[in-house]
């Protein structure tokens, strides 16, 4: 088990979280270079992360370059908008619209790339609402606003199901 609010003590940027999370996996290398093989991480009720990483530029997270490579992962939006986020972020918390809520356990298998400022998410999201795969690029822009760019394939996504409480 790993408290946030200690890693907070170790990544100053990370600082006002306090999530116990459950941890397993190989790490190797130093703070600013590390690889994580086979990490998995579990966070409240349903979700769990199964993924592969490397890391260079910590503990200065904001210039950071982090790959992640996850693998069957499972997260329930319910879990992660009760996580408290670190203090240098302008939210407290995620603000998850209710619509979304409902979607349920959303699988997910793909990568991440880049730095917190400008990440690529290439991958598949699997839901009881459908399938959506991207190759999309994320850019925090003024304010809360997070600027997307690229492209979103969808395969027998139910669409209309959002927005309205009634699921199958």
């Amino acid at each position: 088990m790993v408290s946030l609010k200690d890693v907070g003590l170790l990544v100053p940027a990370l600082k006002g979280m306090n999530e116990n999370i459950e941890v397993s996996g190989q790490a190797s290398g130093t703070l600013a270079d590390i690889k994580g093989k086979n990490i998995e991480l579990s966070l409240g009720n349903n979700t769990r992360l199964a993924f592969d990483v490397y890391l260079n530029g910590l503990p200065e997270i904001s210039n950071t370059y982090m790959h992640i490579d996850l693998k069957q992962s499972f997260a329930d939006l319910n879990d992660l908008s009760r996580v408290k986020l670190p203090d240098s972020f302008p939210l407290t918390q995620l603000k998850i619209p209710s619509q979304l809520l409902q979607a349920g356990i959303i699988e997910y298998n793909g990568n991440f790339t880049g730095f917190l400022s400008d990440f690529v998410a290439y991958g598949t999201f699997k839901s009881k609402w459908g399938v959506l795969t991207t190759d999309l690029s994320f850019v925090p822009s003024s304010g809360e606003r997070l600027k997307i760019n690229g492209k979103l394939k969808t395969s027998e996504f139910q669409i209309g199901r959002i927005g309205t409480n009634r699921y199958p």
